[in-house]
């Protein structure tokens, strides 16, 4: 699902919880997105070209929050 994905991501890049706004920021984007592309939700790791590109946006979204600017 699409928050799995974000979960995911930000527990695997963070070395700090992500914040509840910035965690429904990226939940929102990576809807929009799928959404765009006309995919249903579940099926975005399905669809190699478009689904990748989602993921690593969504992983640069988190990586430019002030949790990923952690020491």
């Amino acid at each position: 699902s699409d928050q799995q994905i974000v979960d995911r991501l930000a527990a695997d890049l963070l070395a700090v919880e992500i914040s509840p706004e910035a965690r429904a920021a990226m939940l929102e984007y990576v809807r929009a997105e799928r959404s765009a592309k006309e995919i249903p939700e579940g099926q975005l790791l399905e669809k190699k070209g478009y689904g990748e590109s989602i993921l690593r946006q969504t992983a640069h979204l988190i990586l430019s929050l002030p949790e990923a600017q952690l020491n």
